[in-house]
């Protein structure tokens, strides 16, 4: 028989961590630093290099925060689903083993 047993503490943990992260990381691109910096090169053939890898970072991180925020909402919510199943569950074996229901 196979079984599946859930920390929830765990989960909850795990859903703010990812929630975090995403805050933390909202907002650190690149593309203002590295525009600035393509500004003390006047006339260097990099220059739109630059500017694109700034652009192309900030949309990446800004996908990864969306990602990161979701999959915490998403693991918030199984871990409270979890939880409900696990009570319902124990209050319908309650009254069978003497804990009252």
């Amino acid at each position: 028989m196979s079984q599946l047993q859930v920390q929830h503490a765990a989960m909850e943990e795990a859903a703010n961590a990812a929630q975090t992260a995403a805050a933390d990381a909202r907002g650190h691109g690149s593309a203002e630093a590295l525009a600035w910096a393509a500004g003390g090169i006047p006339g260097a053939a990099s220059l739109d290099h630059l500017r694109e890898l700034g652009s192309s970072w900030d949309d990446e991180v800004a996908a990864w925060v969306s990602a990161t925020r979701d999959f915490g909402t998403d693991l918030a919510a199984a871990g409270e689903d979890y939880r409900a199943v696990d009570e319902a569950a124990g209050g319908l074996f309650g009254g069978l083993l003497g804990g009252g229901g």
